[in-house]
């Protein structure tokens, strides 16, 4: 019986011995685990402050070109206002042109 009761314990401490070694072995691989983890939370937050800086960028993109479009509106309105001042010009050109040739024709009657 106490040889039964010495192998039962030497059975009993080898297996504790295992298990503590499993436990060590279990607790290097939660570490590890762990710090993968972590890699991935920093690869993570990487990833996400790139997100938002391309989403800023987009968005400033947009606001440009909303700011470029209202400029060539405005180019647009500018431009039709320009060809009005040229048409009255040409039309207000056309008027002192037929005013010279009625002045011309008087001062021609006034000369004989």
């Amino acid at each position: 019986m106490i040889e039964s009761l010495q192998k039962n314990s030497q059975s009993l401490t080898k297996l504790m011995d295992v298990t503590v070694a499993n436990a060590g072995e279990g607790q290097t691989l939660m570490a590890e685990v762990n710090t993968e983890i972590g890699d991935l939370a920093d690869k993570n937050q990487s990833i996400s402050d790139s997100s938002l800086q391309i989403a800023t960028a987009a968005e400033e993109q947009g606001v440009v070109a909303d700011n470029i479009a209202a400029s060539v509106e405005e180019i647009r309105v500018q431009s039709d206002n320009v060809c009005g001042l040229i048409s009255a010009t040409n039309n207000n050109i056309d008027q002192l042109r037929a005013q010279s040739d009625q002045m011309e024709a008087m001062l021609t009657g006034l000369k004989a």
